[in-house]
């Protein structure tokens, strides 16, 4: 993937100690494993509540429109996640590295306390990290797939 494909940008210090909190909290929160060897979606029923204050930040915020969706998943591997939205960019905010990982996106390390847009349609997320993903999604469409790995936005 080209680099003019991605954008990184540093978070604000007040967004950092959110994601902090919120890292803390997921190490034990709930997740459920939607593609095999690959990657796991946030189910816990907290999950909504604790989002709420890292949704309203500057930087945050702006990217989260009444059509976009957002989810929290966690990359465990072997295999990268693939997502995508063909609808416009992806938001990936990391929000926990695992240890001994450094999980990237093309030639892009995810790196906590920045967030990445991606404007390339179908993306891959290499394994070690827990992200918040902002999917921007076409008010005219209810449901679709991505391009690739059936990353759900519903």
């Amino acid at each position: 993937m080209a680099a003019s494909e991605m954008r990184e940008e540093k978070l604000g210090e007040q967004t950092q100690e959110i994601i902090d909190s919120l890292a803390e909290w997921l190490c034990t929160a709930e997740f459920r494993v939607v593609k095999e060897q690959s990657w796991e979606l946030c189910t816990d029923k907290e999950r909504n509540s604790r989002l709420k204050n890292l949704l309203a930040e500057p930087h945050v915020k702006d990217k989260v429109l009444e059509t976009s969706r957002q989810r929290i998943v966690r990359i465990s591997g072997p295999q990268p996640g693939n997502f995508g939205s063909a609808q416009g960019p992806a938001y990936i905010y990391p929000l926990r590295i695992h240890d001994t990982t450094r999980p990237s996106v093309g030639s892009m390390s995810l790196r906590v306390g920045w967030f990445l847009e991606v404007k390339n349609p179908a993306f891959k997320i290499t394994p070690g990290a827990d992200c918040l993903i902002i999917l921007t999604v076409n008010s005219n469409v209810s449901q679709t797939t991505s391009a690739v790995g059936k990353f759900e936005i519903q």
